[in-house]
């Protein structure tokens, strides 16, 4: 049985569609990556625009507040000022790049909001977003990372769950079954598969060892694909592996963080399950009309 798969696996291997296979990610990987690593300034000018509107914000705030003599008044008055002047110190931050302290400004920001909000009520943000925004720069600090490009990733890792999502999507099942879904009626109408089965082989073996060797063949084009991925990224992006960033996820009406790895993993399995099921019925219908 073995042996019957490695030599469909070696006969695949020798086949021009398996090249193309290789080489349709490997064109995607490129032009995605030189497409993210053109937004990467435009990204800090973003979040410095985001921090502007939250300024403005708070000034309108201030300026309604300036007048008002009630204690619970004075301490929003106050808590806004406090508020301003953090925002301006961590728009400073962003501009120069100075990350660490960002994250620390940014942390200041939130917990003044908390304080501010006791006092007023909601603002700027709803109280889950906060709640996000806090947890997510609480596990940065502690990794000693910095706020990433998450929509257009040039580090490895983030880069590879964005081409996985991608990639190994219904996007690449369709193109897998349409190389590699109609491997028996090809055989057949080749006149290689009677041949085949006038050997003292079970037809069953043969039909296995051709599912199982497209399978290898997919496995190995996902690991060529991840590391190339990770190559470029490498070679001319941000070589630094931040192995526990976290990546927000929802389901209902909680939220949790997930590192980059683990979505990686993630999607490796559903598509390698995903394209066992569809080919196992592709190569069933492909018999089934090679037969008829």
């Amino acid at each position: 049985m073995i042996q019957l798969m490695l030599f469909e696996l070696k006969k695949q291997l020798k086949q021009k569609k398996f090249f193309l296979f290789l080489i349709m990610p490997f064109i995607f990987i490129v032009f995605m990556f030189f497409q993210n690593n053109g937004e990467q300034e435009q990204y800090l000018d973003d979040k410095m625009n985001q921090i502007e509107n939250y300024l403005k914000e708070v000034d309108m705030q201030t300026a309604e507040l300036q007048y008002e003599n009630s204690e619970d008044g004075i301490k929003q008055f106050q808590t806004l000022k406090e508020i301003g002047r953090v925002l301006f110190a961590w728009k400073q931050a962003v501009r120069e790049e100075q990350f660490p302290q960002s994250l620390t400004l940014e942390e200041d920001f939130l917990n003044l909001l908390v304080d501010y909000e006791d006092i007023a009520g909601p603002f700027i943000f709803s109280e889950q977003d906060r709640n996000v925004a806090l947890e997510k720069n609480a596990i940065l600090q502690q990794h000693n990372y910095r706020y990433l490009n998450e929509e257009h990733p040039v580090d490895p890792l983030l880069f590879t769950v964005q081409i996985g999502k991608w990639i190994f999507s219904l996007l690449g099942i369709v193109f897998t079954i349409l190389l590699f879904g109609n491997l028996v009626m090809v055989e057949k109408e080749g006149k290689t598969l009677p041949l085949l089965f006038t050997q003292p082989i079970k037809k069953g073996y043969i039909l296995i060892a051709k599912f199982l060797s497209t399978v290898v063949i997919v496995a190995i084009t996902m690991f060529v694909t991840i590391g190339v991925a990770f190559l470029v990224c490498i070679l001319f992006g941000d070589a630094t592996f931040y192995w526990h960033y976290p990546m927000y996820t929802e389901a209902l009406t909680k939220f949790t963080f997930v590192s980059p790895v683990l979505i990686i993993g993630r999607i490796i399995l559903y598509f390698i399950s995903l394209i066992s099921f569809a080919l196992s019925i592709a190569l069933f219908v492909s018999c089934f009309t090679s037969s008829s």
